[in-house]
């Protein structure tokens, strides 16, 4: 009797087991669903873009760099040489560290 006891509680558990193994195969069946169906709708957005003529033409300008007869290309950057300005939090407040230093410094 107690090893007929002991056998289906082993069972039980081993089913146990196995609908958890189960479930979460199926949840991470589900995530990658998602994404796969994510990337469909961005892929098929896309598509629907290059079937245009304006979205072939916003395409070829985004990765070739070209521009139609008579317009010109303007390229925005930064100029390293101006300095660049710091919030007030930034420039009123030191770190703990600074502080500590500056315990023993003679400013």
């Amino acid at each position: 009797m107690f090893l007929s006891a002991g056998f289906m509680i082993f069972r039980v558990w081993d089913m146990y087991q196995k609908n958890n193994l189960a479930r979460l195969r199926r949840d991470e069946a589900q995530m990658e669903l998602s994404k796969l169906e994510e990337q469909r709708d961005s892929l098929s957005a896309s598509i629907a873009s290059l079937r245009t003529r304006r979205g072939v033409e916003e395409e070829i300008r985004r990765n070739f760099l070209m521009v139609k007869e008579g317009e010109k290309v303007i390229t925005i950057v930064d100029d390293p040489a101006i300095p660049q300005a710091k919030s007030e939090t930034e420039s009123n407040e030191r770190s703990w560290w600074q502080r500590f230093i500056g315990l023993w410094s003679r400013n």
